[in-house]
């Protein structure tokens, strides 16, 4: 480049920061991220989500640089500089970051920014019936017309949406599938609402990066479930504050009660049931035949979704909801120590689909109960060598035959062989086994807490 053109082009940008410095305004502005100002312009309310300005305006608080105040009068509110700053602050810049990103083609770093709001951002979060009780922070008495709420709202479900979708994935390859699944409930509630150009634009950004898996389908938002968090877990703990958390983001009215079953589609029910069976004790008889009768139900209702089973494919929505269901049914029995009915069940149940399930042979393998078995396993001598050898055998089948998406079912089989082995003194074996789930699996769980023992 000439110096000449470098010379014009520094004396340019140079009158651009001099006009958007503060100390060159007189009058009441907002300046904007575009680098246009709005004169003789104040801020007369906002919220958590969008600012409204005097002139009747409506922003989002990524659009935003800096509201100015003049020589007599203030940008904004009195008493209010302050929350309006810290959002500014807190909200505002970050969720430049991730438009500007998304704008630029760096889908990858606009999840890592977005996976970081929305966590900040979920725990006010509540269902879109329920958005008067949802808390709103610091708000002015101004009653909005009927096409500001409009605006506003539209507004609101396509930052959220933007948020949870992109917080959805960047979590998920992470290896924290619990936050993955509050992000994804959330985009899924919200993807209906969300402008149709933001939705092409984020699944244009994953297919230019590749990640077509990333994509979130139409059937998946229908069902409130995706075959990528697969509802197994393994922290009690994680999974007790994510099924409040869920519950507590698709609570009801009690002055509405017909609510509950339109609050609570079956993917949403399937996610709460697997949670719970994480932080229950198979001591918990009751509670378990309590979550029995919950999924005869719940099979129930997916029958009547999945209405024709010969006209939607093997790995539709409905019918990987069926078999979800039906694996949970026999993992209570599993629990309860009723092994062979468990045993019947999974077949039945790969017969009726006529596909072999990943998920049915974990089970059978990681769920050794009853009791007698888990006392052969910690007494090696009484239990035939073959037997065990089988299990271990069965066990790295599962991880071998995992899909990528089940990478937590993975782990989980290859840390109970890894038990098994150090249990019969076949230390040699186990060690090959660790090394391999650190170094295939290494953002699973499983590998996290072997990474903690070290």
């Amino acid at each position: 480049m000439k110096m000449v053109e470098r010379i014009n082009i520094a004396w340019a940008l140079g009158i651009v920061v001099w006009m958007m410095c503060p100390c060159n305004i007189r009058a009441q502005t907002v300046l904007l991220r575009d680098l246009s100002k709005l004169e003789d312009t104040a801020i007369q309310s906002f919220d958590h989500d969008h600012i409204v300005l005097s002139n009747g305006q409506l922003l989002s608080w990524h659009q935003i640089v800096e509201a100015v105040d003049s020589e007599s009068h203030a940008a904004v509110p009195k008493g209010r500089r302050a929350a309006f700053d810290r959002r500014l602050r807190q909200f505002g810049k970050p969720l430049f970051r991730v438009f500007h990103r998304l704008d630029i083609g760096d889908i990858e770093g606009a999840a890592t920014v977005a996976s970081k709001i929305f966590e900040q951002e979920y725990p006010r979060y509540r269902s879109v019936h329920h958005r008067a009780i949802e808390p709103q922070g610091d708000q002015d008495n101004d009653q909005p017309t009927l096409a500001q709420q409009a605006a506003v709202e539209s507004l609101r479900h396509d930052q959220r949406f933007l948020l949870a979708s992109l917080a959805t994935t960047r979590q998920l390859s992470q290896g924290d599938r619990e936050k993955a699944l509050l992000a994804f409930l959330v985009a899924a509630e919200e993807f209906p609402f969300a402008s149709n150009s933001l939705v092409k634009q984020i699944n244009q950004g994953w297919s230019s990066a590749s990640r077509e898996s990333h994509l979130i389908s139409q059937s998946a938002v229908d069902q409130f479930f995706i075959k990528s968090i697969h509802p197994i877990w393994f922290d009690t703990q994680v999974a007790k504050s994510t099924k409040a958390a869920v519950e507590n983001y698709f609570r009801f009215s009690a002055e509405d009660p017909k609510t509950e079953q339109r609050l609570k589609p079956v993917g949403v029910e399937v996610y709460l049931i697997s949670l719970q069976l994480a932080a229950i004790s198979p001591d918990d008889v009751g509670s378990l035949d309590t979550i029995a009768s919950r999924l005869e139900t719940l099979k129930r209702r997916v029958n009547d979704n999945r209405m024709d089973r010969s006209s939607k494919p093997v790995d539709s929505v409905d019918n990987q909801l069926a078999n979800v269901v039906g694996q949970l049914r026999a993992q209570v029995d599993l629990m309860l120590g009723k092994r062979e009915l468990a045993k019947l069940k999974l077949m039945e149940l790969e017969n009726a689909t006529s596909v072999t399930l990943p998920f049915s042979d974990f089970l059978l393998s990681y769920y050794p109960q009853p009791p007698a078995v888990t006392e052969k396993v910690n007494q090696p001598s009484n239990i035939a060598e073959s037997e065990l050898a089988d299990q271990v055998i069965r066990l790295i089948g599962v991880a071998a035959n995992a899909a990528p998406s089940e990478s937590d079912l993975a782990a989980a089989a290859m840390d109970r062989a890894i038990e098994i082995c150090v249990a019969v003194g076949d230390k040699e074996t186990a060690n090959r086994l660790k090394y391999e789930l650190m170094t295939a699996y290494p953002n699973t769980w499983h590998a996290k807490q072997r990474d903690r023992r070290r």
